[in-house]
């Protein structure tokens, strides 16, 4: 019976041991404050503390906005984009007249969407485009989106 009891606690020291090695180490956290993915886009990193918001990153080149419409709209041109980031401290709205040369036209807060602009008047077409600002750096500008008043 002395060498059954020896075996039986033989048997739970080892199964402890092999319960204790079997557990996975835990994961590591990638780089606070450092985007992973080479499209330049916004990803959750909820241990970044360094940063406007505690949700999407906020450090680095924002990601380029998209100018959704330009129309005609009381005497002048209505423009509407859409923004790709966030914690944005501001948006850039670019603008040229015919085959003129791109000149800033509004600076607008970091949420904005919309601008109505009364200095699009006719005749002639008018060019946009959008760039975002976060801090000291700032996204692509977007594509262009014309239309006539």
């Amino acid at each position: 019976m002395k060498h059954a009891s020896i075996a039986f606690a033989f048997v739970l020291v080892s199964a402890g041991a092999a319960c204790s090695s079997s557990t996975s180490p835990t994961p590591s956290a990638p780089d606070a404050g450092t985007d992973h993915n080479a499209d330049g886009g916004m990803h959750e990193d909820s241990g970044s503390s360094g940063g406007v918001d505690s949700g999407p990153l906020t450090s680095g080149k924002p990601a380029t906005p998209e100018v959704l419409s330009v129309e005609p709209l009381a005497g002048g041109l209505h423009v509407m984009w859409k923004l790709n980031g966030s914690g944005l401290t501001g948006v850039e709205l670019w603008r040229k007249k015919d085959s003129g040369t791109y000149a800033k036209a509004f600076t607008l807060p970091g949420t904005a969407t919309s601008q109505h602009d009364e200095g699009a008047t006719a005749p002639g077409k008018y060019c946009y485009q959008v760039m975002a600002i976060r801090g000291s750096e700032m996204s692509d500008m977007s594509p262009e989106k014309c239309g006539t008043p």
